[in-house]
């Protein structure tokens, strides 16, 4: 049973960031991969509005890796149906493609 509406889960993704596939997902209609480390996230069905939240975690290759995390930059795309992200590491504002992203997104869906 999926719970809907104000401060739900709306939509879910664990993403293959190197060759560009969906492990699974929900509410997520597609991936465009912009370059490396860098994603749009295509919902199916459009936030109400434009004031969710994502929430996310890429993976690190190996322990000896600076920490990784996803960033959204200003100027990106952020509206009701889509949410571009960038994966980069935190020594270094590269963009760097993970074998594992996981992201949600909470928000209105009414």
């Amino acid at each position: 049973m999926s719970y809907l509406g104000k401060n739900a889960v709306h939509a879910w993704l664990n993403y293959h960031g190197i060759n560009n596939t969906i492990r699974d997902d929900h509410n997520v209609s597609s991936v465009t991969d912009n370059g490396t480390g860098i994603f749009t996230v295509n919902f199916t069905d459009a936030f109400a509005d434009g004031n969710y939240c994502a929430v996310a975690i890429p993976s690190r290759s190996d322990t000896s890796e600076f920490l990784r995390h996803v960033s959204y930059t200003n100027g990106d795309t952020y509206s009701t149906g889509s949410f571009k992200f960038r994966c980069i590491k935190d020594s270094d504002v590269n963009g760097f493609d993970r074998p594992y992203n996981f992201i949600a997104f909470i928000g209105s869906d009414v």
